[in-house]
């Protein structure tokens, strides 16, 4: 089980392993955060705006082979997705249009 960070500070595994860091503004996660399993690979990179994901997203297998790649806007899925098996390859490409606001 993971513990939540608290404003900033990262959040722990039982084992001493580091599971999310980033930083709150105002009590919402803003810019950037790291998320990792539990045997220290990491997990996926995320941008947040105001505790919703904005920017680019990367997300990785436990065996540090790339799962998904793209972008958010507005904690909705934009532009180019890609999603690859733990073998690497490449298993589906999709196009998200623009969110509407």
């Amino acid at each position: 089980m993971h513990h939540r960070p608290v404003r900033g500070q990262p959040g722990w595994y039982e084992n001493g392993q580091i599971y999310q860091q980033g930083r709150y503004q105002g009590g919402r996660r803003e810019g950037p955060w790291q998320m990792w399993y539990r045997h220290g690979q990491r997990l996926s990179e995320a941008c947040y705006r105001s505790d919703r994901l904005h920017g680019p997203f990367v997300a990785w297998h436990a065996n540090g082979v790339m799962a998904s790649q793209g972008r958010y806007e507005n904690d909705q899925r934009h532009g180019t997705w890609c999603e690859w098996d733990a073998q690497g390859r490449l298993i589906k490409k999709t196009v998200h249009d623009r969110p509407r606001p």
